[in-house]
């Protein structure tokens, strides 16, 4: 920059250097804790933060001033289905601006924040550099699913329960398992877990006594939904089983006492009076 200085008609020059940022924010999100993604689309669980992290590019960033974000919570749950469902197609906000309220005041982001509504949700989030560039609006689309997955135990042949509902199988008996994750918004069902474990015959004779006793042993575990397996030994076994989700939801465990029985019935033969022993003789 050049000045003159008319009083003394001397030329005097000075620079200084600016630096010019144009350059947006540019912000990230990332899920810490449970989360899980098949396809393109998201599940987290409502223990599951999000995390948002922006940075002012080079070549002359400024700084960050602040980020902004909001949660949008979609309240039909059709429409919920397709935009976090079919995120390629319906997570944009020409499509979800009419299923959600837009009038959401935005919070200044300070630190990762979480979900707790099981629902289709709507992340939008943006930052602003020190100059007043400010980054293009951003959105996420994500499920996120509170409900642990239930598991149904059922008996093959042969099998037979009393009028107490006392229980009885053999060792060819199948024990089945179905596990699911239920609607509306289900991450799916990663593994099931299950234990047997020998226990008194009073805890079969006594369904209430049952449920208060605690197996031993480690469990088995596997990835298939629907599974099967047998118990060899005879006498009251305690049937422990639970599942668990994508996003780390895990159903309480269930109990079952059951009597496996291989033995085959012994008839016991009386003789009433008046009776005499045969000595063999006179048969024809």
């Amino acid at each position: 920059i050049n000045s003159s200085d008319p009083s003394r008609f001397q030329w005097r020059s000075f620079s200084k250097k600016i630096t010019i940022d144009c350059s947006d924010p540019e912000t990230t999100k990332e899920f810490l804790g449970p989360f899980h993604e098949v396809e393109g689309v998201e599940w987290i669980d409502t223990v599951s933060w999000i995390n948002l992290s922006a940075t002012d590019p080079e070549p002359h960033p400024s700084g960050v001033n602040a980020t902004y974000w909001r949660n949008l919570l979609v309240h039909d749950e059709e429409a919920g289905q397709h935009i976090c469902g079919e995120p390629e197609k319906f997570c944009d906000p020409g499509f979800y601006s009419q299923s959600v309220d837009d009038q959401t005041p935005w919070n200044n982001y300070t630190g990762p924040f979480n979900k707790s509504e099981e629902s289709c949700h709507v992340i939008e989030f943006f930052s602003v550099d020190n100059l007043g560039n400010e980054e293009r609006k951003k959105w996420q689309c994500v499920f996120v699913d509170k409900r642990a997955p239930e598991t149904e135990k059922r008996y093959g042949e042969p099998f037979f329960q009393n009028e107490n509902g006392t229980e009885w199988i053999s060792s060819n008996t199948t024990v089945l398992l179905w596990s699911e994750d239920p609607q509306p918004h289900p991450s799916g069902v990663d593994k099931v877990y299950w234990r047997t474990t020998l226990v008194n015959d009073t805890n079969c004779w006594q369904p209430d006594v049952c449920q208060q006793i605690q197996g031993e042993g480690q469990w088995n575990s596997a990835d298939d939904i629907h599974l099967n397996f047998t118990i060899r030994e005879d006498s009251c076994h305690l049937i422990e089983f639970f599942a668990v989700d994508n996003v780390n939801k895990t159903e309480e465990v269930n109990k079952q006492c059951v009597f496996v029985d291989n033995k085959a019935p012994e008839p016991n033969k009386t003789v009433g009076e008046p009776k005499e022993l045969w000595d063999g003789k006179d048969s024809k």
